[in-house]
């Protein structure tokens, strides 16, 4: 099956919001087609047992499955930024880190650095998921 990464990014990040507005998407398996379920989507919730219980659809990872939470931000404070690595894990020891990692990035004039390292990184394990379910991905 062939589906634009375009399309798969999207989807991701629709499930990765899932944490705030309880969302999820699914990959059609015969059609190649999306389906989001939840706050914002096309489905009503009561449909994710249905989706998740068939063989037919793919639950689409979020950013949480793929390890692209606070561990990708701890390896990219490794590359770019070591001296800065104590004050990171002393921000993400508290609640509402992120907003507040981002004001670090942002004073130091990393923050489009932050954001092209983020979609980088998130492509590439799209991409080795993707693979694994044996899904080809186009442009």
């Amino acid at each position: 099956m062939k589906i634009r990464i375009a399309d798969l990014e999207d989807a991701f990040m629709f499930a990765s919001a899932g944490a705030v507005v309880d969302a999820a998407a699914y990959l059609d398996r015969e059609t190649g087609e999306f389906r989001y379920v939840g706050e914002g989507g096309d489905e009503p919730k009561g449909v994710v047992v249905e989706l998740a219980g068939s063989a037919r659809y793919l639950a689409v990872p979020n950013k949480y499955d793929l390890d692209l939470g606070q561990a990708l931000i701890f390896d990219f404070v490794a590359d770019q930024l070591p001296e800065a690595q104590e004050e990171v894990q002393a921000i993400f020891r508290h609640r509402g880190a992120y907003p507040r990692f981002k004001d670090l990035l942002d004073e130091r004039d990393q923050l489009d650095l932050w954001y092209d390292y983020e979609r980088r990184r998130t492509l590439e394990v799209l991409r080795d998921w993707a693979a694994g379910e044996g899904i080809e991905l186009v442009d």
